[in-house]
């Protein structure tokens, strides 16, 4: 699950979480992912700014799905 609060566009702060996964990616791999969202305007993220920070693995594919989803 992501959770993104936003204000007038901005990304303010995404959370993620789902059952059955090891905690330590949310404190590791998938914090990165949600800090470098911050500051961002919802739907025109910079992937380079993105992709130097997921580096492939796992929060990279979350990376993938939560940009198709926010195209929507």
């Amino acid at each position: 699950m992501a959770e993104i609060k936003s204000k007038y566009g901005v990304i303010l702060s995404c959370t993620l979480s789902h059952e059955g996964v090891d905690g330590s990616l949310f404190n590791g791999e998938f914090f990165e992912l949600t800090k470098a969202l911050e500051g961002n305007r919802y739907g025109f993220v910079d992937n380079s700014a993105i992709e130097g920070r997921t580096a492939g693995g796992r929060s990279g594919d979350v990376w993938k799905w939560l940009e198709k989803v926010m195209e929507h």
